[in-house]
């Protein structure tokens, strides 16, 4: 099926959306700002059980996350693309193990946790 989705959807209807992938998707280009944020919908695909094939950006290097445990890293190339695409959906191990890391990550970017380390760091 094809489907094209334009304009702004709620984030509760965007979240269902993002229920129903096998795998989130993001291949992109090294610009100063993907390689410097992980992007909101990495971490609820995360939260949600979901594996991600991205591009290998500093950012995840960076936070220690690692290729065929955590994610699979692919290149913004249709060959990279289309092998992460495979690689997961052929290999259930796989798939399971990324799927219980991801909702490990999820809680380390918990935006709680992330203002707690922040107030901690300006008390010291």
């Amino acid at each position: 099926m094809n489907y094209e989705i334009t304009g702004f959807i709620e984030r509760e209807r965007a979240l269902e959306y993002l229920s129903l992938f096998d795998t989130l998707v993001l291949p992109s280009y090294r610009i100063s700002t993907t390689e410097s944020n992980i992007l909101i919908k990495v971490i609820e695909a995360w939260a949600l059980g979901i594996p991600v094939i991205i591009t290998k950006h500093r950012v995840f290097l960076n936070s220690k996350i690692k290729d065929y445990e955590d994610i699979i890293y692919c290149e913004p190339d249709p060959n990279s693309v289309t092998k992460a695409i495979a690689i997961i959906l052929a290999n259930e191990s796989l798939r399971r193990k990324i799927q219980a890391n991801g909702l490990k990550l999820a809680k380390q970017f918990d935006y709680d946790k992330i203002a707690e380390r922040l107030l901690k760091a300006f008390e010291d």
